[in-house]
């Protein structure tokens, strides 16, 4: 399990109880010191193997709910320039499969 935090804040990033039949409301909520169940999320690596490597597509699942962190290609012009909104869905899509495009890559050590 993982918690994140929102990019330019400190919050951790919480998917909401789904009332919906396909999507969910994802905030920026708490702090480390301030957390619930709702901050957790698995990360789900796409193909084989149990360590995610730099360049491998992984799907993000909120463990309360059980749905993907999902965004699209639109972006925001005005409120908040360039950035994309997030959301839960509950199925498997194209658009909820995340890479991470920077951060501190480590060495790999296969074990036998």
């Amino acid at each position: 399990m993982i918690t994140s935090s929102g990019h330019s804040s400190s919050c951790l990033l919480q998917a909401l109880n789904w009332k919906f039949k396909l999507l969910g409301l994802v905030s920026c909520f708490g702090s480390e010191s301030e957390s619930d169940t709702g901050d957790y999320w698995r990360l789900l690596i796409e193909g084989s193997g149990k360590t995610w490597k730099q360049d491998q597509r992984v799907r993000l699942q909120h463990v309360d709910t059980s749905g993907y962190l999902h965004s699209h290609d639109k972006k925001y012009t005005r409120i908040a320039g360039g950035q994309q909104e997030v959301c839960g869905v509950r199925d498997k899509r194209a658009d909820n499969v995340w890479l991470a495009a920077e951060g501190v890559y480590l060495p790999v050590t296969e074990s036998k």
